[in-house]
């Protein structure tokens, strides 16, 4: 049986002010939050009831996008820490197998995000103009979606067609009748490769909090 144990955190003595690895710490637990959320959404997507008005198809891709923006912020941050001098200091009193640890994490995280390369911020953060010009230039005839207007208004109208701008703009190099099956193989990719980022933040988390004298 599983158990929970839940603790008060004070802010301003965990993470305090005018400290570079502590700053480092915040951003991540909100990134680590971030990417739990978004994993979840992803894999609990093909479960959603059958007239669920945004569908398996949108869900996945919504998820997907927001795991993939996650993801890079991570890949920043671990980055911004990796220079940090404080952070440093904190490497050299850590385990060795911690250290290969965290070298292996970061290596599995680049494999990870030259996986989904082309879905970058002008798609998984933002929807950028020259993408999406570059998509619509480049996409086939024949491509269709669907547009459910409702007479109760915007609640149950949904432009299900974006589905497909979407897959259009993520996987522009790719032609449109393959683009399904290379989503999901870069999808079961990128998963695997991250499977682990979850575990390292907590892991250099608790390490953080165990030297500052905050938890036992």
């Amino acid at each position: 049986m599983s158990r929970l144990h839940i603790r008060p955190v004070n802010l301003r003595k965990w993470f305090p002010e005018n400290d570079s690895l502590a700053t480092q710490m915040a951003r991540l637990c909100i990134l680590r939050e971030d990417f739990a959320f978004e994993l979840q959404g992803f894999l609990g997507s093909t479960s959603v009831p059958a007239n669920d008005e945004y569908g398996v198809a949108w869900r996945q891709l919504y998820f997907f996008r927001r795991m993939c923006h996650a993801a890079r912020e991570a890949q920043s941050v671990i980055e911004r820490l990796s220079q940090d001098a404080a952070f440093k200091r904190f490497l050299r009193r850590r385990h060795p197998t911690f250290v290969k640890d965290f070298k292996k994490f970061k290596k599995d995280l680049a494999i990870a995000l030259d996986i989904i390369e082309t879905i970058g911020d002008e798609i998984a953060a933002h929807v950028k103009e020259l993408p999406m010009k570059q998509a619509l230039q480049s996409m086939s005839d024949q491509r269709s979606g669907f547009l459910q207007v409702s007479s109760e208004g915007p609640r149950g109208t949904h432009y299900k067609f974006t589905g497909e701008l979407l897959m259009s703009v993520m996987f522009r190099e790719i032609p449109s009748e393959q683009q399904e099956t290379v989503a999901i193989e870069r999808a079961d990719r990128f998963i695997k490769a991250v499977e682990k980022l979850l575990l390292m933040i907590d892991m250099i988390f608790i390490s953080y909090a165990k030297e500052r004298g905050l938890i036992a």
